[in-house]
Parts: C-alpha cells; sequence; structure tokens
C-alpha cells in the first residue's frame, strides 16, 4: 500500500450571483487566505435561492481538501570511499587493507 500523504477535509458552503463555477472559485481563494495546502474542491450539492420566479442566488456545498502531513521517504546518505572509512575508523577495528 502507498501512502500519498495525510489530508483534511473541510466542508464549505459558498454562494454567487454570476455561476457555480464562481462560488467554487471565490471560496478557494477565501480559505486560501488562511488554508496552506489546498489541492483540491469537491462539489457535493448545488442549489438555487429563487425569488419572484428568478434564480438570484447560486450556492454550492463543497468539500476543500488540503494537505496536513507528507508520507515520510527516508533520505538515504551520501556515498562514502573506502579512504573516507579508513580515516574515520577506530585503530584495530579495520583491517588496513579496506
Amino acid at each position: 500500500m502507498t501512502v500519498t500523504g495525510i489530508l483534511k477535509v473541510i466542508e464549505v458552503i459558498a454562494e454567487s450571483g454570476k455561476s457555480w463555477e464562481d462560488a467554487a472559485a471565490n471560496v478557494v481563494a477565501h480559505a486560501g487566505k488562511t488554508l496552506k495546502g489546498i489541492n483540491s474542491i469537491y462539489i457535493k450539492d448545488i442549489q438555487a435561492k429563487v425569488e419572484k420566479n428568478r434564480i438570484v442566488m447560486l450556492r454550492i456545498n463543497a468539500n476543500i481538501s488540503l494537505m496536513v502531513q507528507q508520507p515520510h521517504r527516508p533520505v538515504l546518505p551520501a556515498p562514502v570511499s573506502c579512504a573516507a572509512l579508513q580515516r574515520a575508523a577506530i585503530p584495530g577495528q579495520y583491517p588496513a587493507g579496506l
């Protein structure tokens, strides 16, 4: 199993008088002012507010996902030469021919 990271999901509600896409863009921009690492938005539901038989406001319910923790990837040490090992060796611990 490969872990891609730890995500946090926040439910948001947004509205716009223009479009559902505008509502989504506005909520991501607003959330991005205080949340770091936003990587997706999932639109769960869309609604329209109606007054006098006209759509006056468009709303979305959405989940915003943000990265909380990257998966741990071990860092491999840099290669070491035999000469460096000899210099760092405790006398008598390694044969002189290394």
